[in-house]
């Protein structure tokens, strides 16, 4: 029986987004597998424990809540997404795993995602879909035109290679000295990783909405819609009003079925 360990950051904000998230892995999951949820925050309510905890009606599974304190960020560039995109770069000090998956809250799961946590990265420091933008975006980290940028929302971790290499401090050292960067984890996560990164089918992540740049040939992103993973929404559903990006109404199929789960 397999124990798949997955970690998401939230803010007060983004606790009911990453409970839609959290029950689409559920919904979607086998019934052999079990299911470790790490969830970090600087600021947990016995309210929002509780909402997460209802979620065993879905699947019985395990939650461990990582309090985490801001000012470890002290002297590193803090975009307007704020703390918490950095708190998966805490994760192999955080937990004691050799592996887990970080989702960004941002997400939903369509499929079972055992494949995906399963994938062989023994060798590798992280496993990851290649960013909507990798062909411009590149060039933040390494003038190596075989280089590809990854985006970090959707991230498989070798926590055990982590701890050995030191990445951690790396990533937060990269941070300091690089105040610049609108990109901050993300382009932590590209630099210190640099050449052990195992690329993962689009399907695991396919970014939907926005304008900027897109840097997959047109049959690579087809066949990813045809048979998508998990979906990753650059445009936020909860923004938006007509449900017009690909795949919001499945984002909403989640969100009703989980309102009369929490609400009791």
């Amino acid at each position: 029986m397999t124990t798949i360990n997955i970690a998401y950051a939230a803010t007060q904000d983004w606790f009911e987004y990453t409970i839609i998230s959290i029950s689409s892995v559920l919904f979607n999951s086998k019934e052999s597998d079990n299911y470790h949820f790490f969830i970090m925050s600087d600021n947990f309510s016995e309210e929002n424990k509780n909402a997460f905890y209802k979620l065993n009606k879905i699947k019985n599974s395990e939650f461990s809540f990582l309090k985490i304190d801001n000012s470890e960020f002290g002297g590193i560039f803090i975009s307007d997404l704020g703390y918490a995109t950095n708190y998966r770069l805490k994760l192999s000090s955080l937990t004691n795993e050799d592996k887990i998956l970080y989702l960004d809250s941002d997400t939903i799961v369509l499929d079972d995602i055992s494949e995906l946590y399963n994938t062989d990265i023994e060798d590798y420091y992280i496993a990851a879909v290649k960013d909507k933008s990798w062909k411009a975006m590149r060039w933040r980290i390494s003038n190596d035109e075989t280089f590809v940028f990854i985006n970090a929302g959707v991230v498989l971790m070798n926590l055990k290679l982590f701890r050995k290499m030191n990445l951690e401090d790396k990533m937060i050292n990269y941070l300091q000295n690089n105040a610049s960067n609108s990109h901050t984890d993300q382009d932590a996560i590209n630099a210190v990783c640099i050449n052990k990164i195992k690329y993962l089918p689009l399907k695991y992540n396919i970014m939907v909405g926005g304008f900027w740049a897109v840097s997959y040939e047109e049959k690579e992103y087809d066949d990813a819609i045809k048979s998508p993973k998990i979906v990753h929404f650059v445009i936020k559903p909860w923004n938006d009003k007509y449900y017009s990006t690909p795949f919001s109404l499945d984002w909403v199929k989640y969100k009703e079925r989980i309102e009369e789960i929490i609400k009791d």
